[in-house]
């Protein structure tokens, strides 16, 4: 007999069933998942439900906590994270049942946001319950990675001890736009669990004056997130991007963001690829969230950071 639970902490039977949902490409699987879903920096408000079958997880269905920032003001939200099905399982609305029982325990004012394919949105005959809200797709947007003479000079962290003297709070390039609270605490569960990850910092006269974060292949360097001083020169930040690509020998530089006025004035000469771009941004609203008013489909779709 099957049971809808909370998660009772049996990390093999939920890593076991991660793994054979998205084929988990590390080494060490069960401390990848411990990372993600149970000892990031607001673990206490983390929200998984799973499926039973005897002692055996077969579904989960993960809401992982953070808070968005705008104007100083924070916004509770949750990253749905990886929810699925034992193959052997499937087509019962497994799904349906774990999301009515997660999202009754949602607290007020608060909003799930999705990264899925197209099909998302129609996982079951109760889908239109679901209030969700698909901002835009993510789009890939690439540029020649080229030495420039105008750039700022930069440093990679290695160890996330180094943060200690940088003041995070100073960098307000996206002050006045929905972004993702990160705090020190956050850069550091985030970017230096993971050693694909490249963590810089980059200077002006000798301070510190913003970060970025990329992962580089052997052929093309990712940009995932960034953050600076308000009054910076855009032009030499951006070609700063490039000469990171290009002292990494890669040619080629990569952004994925949503497509927007706003990165297209920031990331001009940009080529775009579609072969990737069913990857859907979709929200959903929890109760009172309207209040907030701050569900504006632009505003979201300015907004940056790696959140997967």
């Amino acid at each position: 007999m099957i049971k809808i639970e909370k998660f009772n902490k049996d990390i093999i039977w939920f890593t076991n069933l991660i793994d054979e949902c998205f084929s988990i490409k590390v080494k060490n699987k069960q401390g990848l998942v411990k990372w993600k879903f149970f000892n990031n920096i607001n673990n206490s408000k983390n929200k998984i439900i799973c499926w039973y079958d005897g002692n055996k997880i077969i579904s989960q269905y993960s809401n992982i906590y953070f808070n968005f920032i705008k104007n100083k003001k924070t916004i509770d939200w949750y990253l749905c994270q990886d929810m699925c099905v034992s193959k052997k399982y499937r087509g019962q609305w497994l799904i349906s049942e774990m999301f009515k029982k997660l999202y009754s325990e949602i607290e007020e004012k608060t909003l799930t946001i999705w990264f899925s394919n197209s099909s998302w949105v129609k996982v079951d005959k109760n889908s239109n319950w679901y209030w969700y809200n698909i901002i835009d797709n993510l789009v890939n947007y690439y540029f020649s990675s080229v030495i420039f003479k105008k750039w700022y000079s930069f440093e990679k962290i290695e160890n996330s001890a180094n943060l200690e003297n940088i003041d995070f709070s100073k960098f307000n390039f996206f002050e006045d736009k929905l972004q993702i609270n990160k705090t020190k605490e956050f850069i550091k569960w985030r970017y230096f669990n993971d050693s694909d990850y490249n963590f810089y910092v980059f200077k002006f006269n000798d301070e510190i004056i913003g970060y970025w974060v990329f992962k580089h292949t052997k052929t093309i360097s990712t940009l995932f997130d960034f953050n600076c001083i308000k009054n910076i020169d855009e032009k030499k930040l951006v070609n700063t991007f490039k000469n990171i690509s290009f002292k990494n020998y890669n040619l080629i530089f990569r952004i994925i963001i949503l497509e927007n006025n706003f990165w297209k004035k920031l990331f001009v000469w940009f080529f775009k690829i579609s072969k990737n771009t069913q990857i859907y941004f979709t929200i959903k609203k929890h109760n009172n969230f309207d209040k907030l008013n701050v569900l504006d489909r632009e505003e979201w779709k300015i907004m940056w950071g790696d959140v997967l």
